[in-house]
């Protein structure tokens, strides 16, 4: 597994990581297009002291994590999603991506 920042190219990835697990996982009733920051990644989270990263296995997305700059030397964690087929195992998904973001 890799991790790496988001570039140009990835959106439809990311999307298709995220809104499944909204939508199938926890019953929200959203959209991609009901989340600007998701059509804006670069202007949303890679700015200040932000950024997104995509975790991917075999080329292919399997899990996102992001900082967002809040101001005054402040982040939030946003948008910690993994497939369901990669939780788990050792090292896992999520705890590679959150090492990432504090490493």
């Amino acid at each position: 597994m890799i991790v790496r920042a988001y570039r140009p190219g990835d959106a439809q990835a990311v999307i298709d990581v995220i809104v499944p697990i909204q939508r199938e996982e926890f019953g929200v009733s959203i959209t991609a297009e009901d989340q600007p920051d998701l059509a804006d990644i670069p202007g949303w989270y890679q700015t200040g002291a932000g950024q997104f990263w995509l975790a991917e296995r075999d080329g292919l997305a399997v899990g996102t994590i992001a900082l967002k700059d809040i101001g005054d030397g402040a982040v939030a964690l946003r948008k910690m999603f993994v497939h369901p087929d990669h939780r788990g195992g050792k090292p896992g998904t999520a705890a590679v991506l959150l090492d990432t973001l504090v490493g």
